[in-house]
């Protein structure tokens, strides 16, 4: 079995959580991928080392740590940052993706789905089937992320920066600025839709 990989994405506060959560009730599981990614960016690493020879110290945390919300908005607002951090991260994410396709090959698992803030922005776009892209007005992803315990201020910041997306490589948008309800449809209707097309 050959198991086919949903990306979810959408910029933070978004709701990729929610419509991960939906998906789950489907039984289709659903890997935060960012997580799981999250470990090679540990100080110490070789990729820590890397990042910051490419980006500098603005994208480090008090305690050396990277902010990977800094990192996400850099990224999308530099190209040339981006081809850089894949090609950094490149072998890992190869590894971390097999390593998922093969325990759901493993579990005769048809579809799976990996949440992610950067999937259009990295590599991990090459291993999807298709692209949903959460959509959400920016008043309500700043009060969400404020609830989430981010900061006012960094939460604006996040809010405000520009998000640059190619729609031609995404397949389908859920707008989640309504309430639940309706982007559980919406949800519902795009996975029919997915699971048609198998």
């Amino acid at each position: 079995m050959n198991t086919k990989l949903i990306g979810i994405t959408g910029q933070a506060g978004s709701g990729k959580s929610f419509v991960g959560s939906v998906l789950k009730k489907q039984a289709i599981p659903v890997i935060n991928i960012d997580n799981m990614l999250g470990d090679m960016f540990d100080p110490g690493t070789n990729i820590h080392r890397k990042i910051i020879e490419i980006i500098g110290t603005e994208v480090l945390n008090i305690d050396g740590t990277i902010n990977m919300f800094e990192l996400t908005e850099i990224i999308k607002k530099e190209k040339w940052v981006s081809n850089l951090v894949d090609w950094v991260i490149e072998d890992e994410v190869d590894s971390v993706i097999n390593r998922i396709k093969i325990a759901f090959n493993n579990n005769e698992i048809k579809i799976g789905a990996l949440e992610s803030t950067n999937l259009l922005n990295t590599k991990i776009k090459s291993y999807l089937y298709k692209i949903i892209f959460i959509q959400c007005d920016d008043s309500i992803r700043f009060d969400r992320m404020v609830l989430r315990g981010i900061s006012s201020q960094i939460a604006k910041r996040i809010v405000n920066n520009i998000f640059f997306i190619d729609i031609n490589e995404i397949d389908y948008f859920i707008n989640n600025s309504n309430n639940a309800i309706d982007t559980e449809k919406q949800t519902l209707k795009i996975f029919n839709k997915i699971m048609n097309g198998l």
